[in-house]
């Protein structure tokens, strides 16, 4: 990850990643980065895969397959499908939520206790949100946060 993505990214802060007992990536969660560089990521996501620089970092049809989700009324009928996710907008592919409210579409990668990278492709905008929630996940700050983000979308495609 550090010798493909990371370091093609430009980062130059610590990162940090879980491993399991056996010393491989736990890609399921864990990352632990600082906010300039998870910029960093999400605008390569933004760019279909390619780095400040242009080179393709990620090929920009897994970033499309990626942003389409999965499947919308699979995931409705799912145990993650209540408070925000409950609308019946969302479905969840490879690590990535994925929000299809129309004039809101959005792909994000949520974290524990706050953490968020939410992309909005038609929009050319990406919000890093890192924080320290007192619970890892809590119905209310996922609502407050996606209100946040409508906002602050809405402020700046004015």
């Amino acid at each position: 990850m550090s010798e493909k993505l990371w370091t093609k990214l430009g980062t130059d802060g610590d990162t940090y990643v879980l491993l399991d007992k056996n010393g491989n990536l736990f890609a399921g969660g864990g990352l632990n980065a600082t906010p300039n560089d998870l910029a960093r990521f999400a605008m390569m996501m933004l760019n279909d895969g390619k780095n400040a620089q242009g080179e393709q970092l990620v090929s920009s049809s897994i970033i499309e397959k990626l942003s389409k989700g999965g499947n919308v009324d699979a995931f409705s009928n799912g145990p993650e499908s209540k408070y925000a996710f409950g609308n019946k907008d969302w479905s969840y592919r490879a690590q990535w939520w994925v929000r299809h409210t129309p004039g809101k579409e959005a792909f994000s990668a949520i974290g524990v206790n706050g953490q968020w990278i939410y992309i909005n492709v038609k929009k050319n905008i990406a919000i890093i949100r890192q924080s320290s929630q007192p619970v890892s996940s809590y119905n209310f700050y996922d609502e407050y946060n996606l209100n946040a983000f409508d906002t602050i979308i809405g402020h700046l495609t004015k």
